[in-house]
């Protein structure tokens, strides 16, 4: 980089890789030093889905399901793009390396995609999980009367088998998603002597306390990292911008800057996409709790467990990017509004000192 100062487009492709790599570096060390809380954290989100897999209830393994068909989609996309990427700079690479310098070029290319593979599908399956608990939990509150539900007792029938064994995404309709049973998110909660409504309630609160302590462990985690990630994407999608205006200026091609540019903005949008999920999941949690049949139960003990349950909802499920930025569609168009802004001021500039 130091050799090519006055060789613009070099010197764009060296930065235009050392800052995805950077970020890559702080995700790799983030999950070496964290192993032990990750994997806790993993444990804590997973089990929960390893259990409620097996329902008799057609609405909880369609929305099992389609998390799956997301989570596989979403594999596919990343692998594809990380393809699309990894091949477009190592073509960079053999035209201005040779010998060692490209041999360690590659690899550092390779590993690099390969750990900020793992990474970002480990984090946003992470978030994608617990909106699936969020959605049986919602459930869960509106089927507290056992009268109302029966508790699940994880003995499918052959019609609800059948459904599911023949899932097709694009032909999912909106019945099959609800759910008609009261879940048990525990091995313990699904053979209950005496079933009632104060015991649901403790048990969706207890549920729901788990799910808020989730969230809290996974952004002492993880939002420090994102934070570092959310500037970088910012500052590399400015800096492609950049490069693609220079590019037309100059007569060059503009295909890298774009294929780049689009693979920061796409991980950005996910994660934009899957933190507004979780917002809008809490949001409709807080209405389930609303929902719950507590006016045939006038009691103290029932007034008290719903005004625990209501002060649990006051606090925002939210995936942080630090301390004070939270991932969300809103966040998202800010964005890209900056990046608008930033476009025409530098095209105003461009013509101006032309």
């Amino acid at each position: 980089i130091f050799q090519n100062l006055a060789n613009i487009e070099a010197v764009s492709d060296v930065v235009g890789l050392l800052a995805p790599l950077s970020v890559t570096t702080i995700k790799i060390v983030k999950l070496h030093t964290s192993q032990k809380r990750i994997y806790e954290l993993i444990e804590s989100i997973h089990k929960p889905i390893e259990l409620l897999k097996y329902s008799s209830d057609l609405g909880i393994l369609t929305t099992i399901r389609t998390a799956v068909y997301h989570q596989n989609f979403e594999l596919a996309l990343f692998v594809s793009m990380l393809s699309v990427v990894f091949s477009l700079v190592l073509f960079i690479s053999l035209k201005t390396s040779a010998g060692l310098a490209f041999f360690i070029q590659f690899w550092a290319i390779l590993i690099g995609c390969i750990w900020f593979a793992l990474f970002d599908l480990l984090v946003l399956g992470l978030i994608r999980w617990i909106n699936v608990q969020i959605e049986i939990l919602q459930s869960n509150y509106r089927n507290c009367e056992p009268v109302i539900a029966e508790r699940d007792n994880f003995f499918i029938n052959e019609d609800t088998y059948i459904q599911i064994e023949n899932y097709e995404y694009f032909k999912v309709t909106e019945g099959q998603y609800k759910i008609k049973v009261f879940a048990p998110f525990e091995a313990e909660e699904i053979n209950v002597v005496e079933d009632s409504f104060i015991l649901r309630l403790k048990t969706c609160i207890k549920h729901h306390q788990g799910i808020i302590n989730c969230i809290d462990k996974f952004n002492d985690t993880f939002s420090l990292t994102l934070r570092f990630q959310m500037f970088t994407s910012n500052a590399v999608m400015y800096f492609y911008l950049y490069q693609a205006s220079w590019a037309i200026k100059h007569n060059k091609s503009i295909i890298k800057c774009v294929i780049l540019f689009f693979s920061v903005i796409t991980e950005l949008f996910y994660y934009c996409i899957l933190g507004t999920l979780l917002t809008l999941q809490g949001e409709v949690l807080r209405d389930s709790q609303y929902n719950v049949p507590w006016h045939n139960y006038l009691n103290r003990e029932v007034g008290n467990l719903l005004i625990i349950a209501l002060i649990q909802s006051v606090k925002p499920l939210e995936i942080r990017a630090g301390y004070f930025s939270v991932f969300s569609v809103k966040k998202f168009l800010s964005v890209i509004f900056v990046l608008q802004k930033a476009s025409s001021f530098y095209a105003i500039l461009n013509t101006v000192m032309n």
